[in-house]
């Protein structure tokens, strides 16, 4: 009959077994799931030099999270610092990790380059560029968020061929802009979205009557249509 003691010891010696191969077990898995997946792009480094990079014309076009505009289809890198994913696009591309999937460099802010194929000599196409841009005040006074109008009892009206767009303009809509020039985190100041009546619970939020008072301007179309432009740029082809 076995003692208490020999019990205890087989016991003990059952545990050391059951966590040795426990330990085995997980660092197999978290191994599997720290490979990096494959997402039939290339990740590419400048610095190995068994990669000729540097006969090529890299034309940066975006830093992370902005567009990569250009014309036709052309071969883009993301990254920075040497470490970048390739892949190539049609007519432009959104510049990040999502898009190009993956992060060649985590923790480092990125930028998109456009591969040239000539490198005494960029050509460059002209294209309208109506869209909102961060610290940039396009269509001052129009009723929306800048250029892309939000209006929809009076939209824009693009003019793609001398890149002009007609806006609708009254005087809220120019007092609300002149207010988020002062406020930028005000009222409807990055563009009026379903969340936006949220943030006046709690309190008063600059620029929301400006705000009020352009819709009701637009509510009763007391305004003006006014011209803006031309709003380009010069884009990679």
């Amino acid at each position: 009959m076995e003692t208490v003691r020999s019990i205890v010891t087989k016991m003990i010696d059952k545990m050391k077994y059951n966590i040795i191969v426990f330990t085995l077990i997980l660092l197999f898995v978290t191994g599997c799931l720290n490979q990096p997946k494959n997402h039939n792009v290339r990740l590419v480094s400048s610095s190995n030099p068994k990669v000729s990079m540097n006969a090529v014309n890299w034309i940066t076009c975006a830093t992370e999270n902005r567009r990569c505009r250009f014309v036709g289809t052309k071969q883009v890198r993301y990254g920075k610092n040497g470490k970048y994913i390739y892949r190539t696009y049609t007519n432009g591309v959104l510049c990040s990790h999502r898009v190009f999937g993956g992060d060649p460099n985590f923790g480092v802010y990125k930028e998109c380059a456009i591969r040239g194929t000539d490198l005494t000599r960029t050509n460059v196409t002209r294209i309208c560029n109506f869209s909102s841009e961060p610290g940039k005040e396009k269509c001052p006074g129009a009723s929306g968020n800048q250029c892309e109008g939000g209006d929809p009892r009076h939209p824009p009206n693009y003019d793609h061929k001398n890149c002009l767009v007609t806006m609708f303009v009254t005087e809220g809509s120019k007092a609300h802009d002149a207010c988020c020039q002062k406020n930028s985190n005000g009222y409807a100041c990055k563009g009026w979205g379903i969340l936006e009546p949220l943030k006046n619970i709690a309190k008063t939020i600059p620029c929301e009557k400006e705000w009020q008072r352009a819709r009701n301007n637009s509510l009763s179309d007391r305004g003006v249509y006014h011209k803006y432009g031309p709003y380009f740029e010069y884009v990679p082809y």
